[in-house]
């Protein structure tokens, strides 16, 4: 985000393809965080100690100057020229979003490039090893994976949210 004072208006334009922290919990209420600049996913106890950290290489994912052009548009030339002053980046978040299933295993929504229907998952154990990928539509958003089921929230553009279920067979 990119502060803002214009006389007595005050405010945040956000920046196109930022990264972001991303927060969620395990068992044993252990938190797993991260910022999505990489993949690289923190562990801390309830107690606050650091426990492990995932990591995990990945190839970027370019932003192409039409998807620049389409997240950057502003109509109001303040914020254009505020958009103006800050680098864009060159490629998008290394993930969009994570979720941990029942066996502290951490499934990554990875970026898509322009105009996919399907995104990846990328499935990490705890010591860094993809055990597995999924593809899924770009609009859905897994939130628990529990007892061989993953639960997610389908949302097309302009659409109700739709709850999703898909059966885990490994």
């Amino acid at each position: 985000m990119i502060p803002f004072v214009q006389g007595p208006r005050a405010g945040f334009v956000g920046i196109p393809f930022a990264r972001s922290p991303v927060l969620g919990t395990g068992l044993d209420d252990i938190l797993y965080y991260g910022w999505n600049d990489a993949i690289e996913i923190m562990t801390v106890s309830s107690d606050g100690s650091a426990r492990d950290t995932v990591r995990y290489e990945h190839e970027p994912v370019p932003i192409t100057s039409v998807e620049m052009a389409e997240a950057s548009h502003e109509e109001e030339p303040f914020r254009q020229r505020l958009l103006a002053t800050h680098e864009p980046h060159e490629t998008k978040p290394a993930f969009q979003t994570f979720v941990v299933d029942e066996m502290s295993r951490i499934w990554i929504k990875l970026s898509g490039h322009e105009g996919a229907a399907e995104t990846e998952w990328l499935i990490l154990n705890q010591e860094s090893h993809a055990v597995g990928r999924i593809t899924l539509p770009v609009t859905v958003n897994l939130e628990v994976i529990r007892g061989g089921y993953a639960y997610g929230v389908h949302q097309g553009s302009g659409d109700a949210p739709v709850v999703v279920v898909y059966e885990i067979r490994e």
